[in-house]
């Protein structure tokens, strides 16, 4: 999972023909022939009208504002009576770690979430952040490419 499809596809191959006879090996050509295939593709979606996250990056080694900023947001949650919104603090590979805040309807719902943050005299939330629909969520996480989500043009 940190280092994303392509290592997780070399580990299970790897698995697979060193150890053929296994049950190891067999579960790991099990997962190649069903799973892999569901899970391969990194096309990303350009929809903005789907369910939708904000995110809050950090690196591994500062977790403790993410922490923070974690609580904060969670507090401003039910202050701002966001009720059927969650905040979480996800891995994303070994050396960056997100704030994620699920829920929105839409990407302009978690900008504007976002905003509201920004400008609330409690809060004051001004740290770097971008939004993004569950399912390129998803694809970011599998395959680790974040930075051609975040800059498409330069891919």
């Amino acid at each position: 999972r940190l280092d994303g499809f392509d290592a997780y596809k070399d580990a299970l191959n790897y698995v697979a023909l060193t150890y053929p006879n296994s049950i190891e090996g067999k579960d790991a050509q099990q997962r190649i022939d069903k799973e892999l295939s569901k899970i391969a593709s990194k096309a990303l979606d350009k929809s903005t009208e789907i369910k939708s996250k904000l995110i809050f990056p950090f690196g591994k080694d500062d977790k403790a504002n993410a922490e923070e900023l974690k609580e904060k947001i969670r507090r401003g949650l039910i202050d701002l009576d966001y009720r059927h919104h969650s905040v979480s603090l996800d891995v994303y590979n070994r050396d960056r770690i997100f704030v994620v805040v699920h829920g929105f309807t839409s990407l302009e719902r978690a900008e504007g979430f976002a905003e509201l943050l920004k400008v609330n005299r409690d809060y004051r939330i001004d740290l770097e952040n971008f939004v993004i629909s569950n399912p390129n969520y998803r694809i970011v996480q599998i395959h680790k490419n974040l930075d051609e989500y975040l800059n498409p043009q330069t891919q």
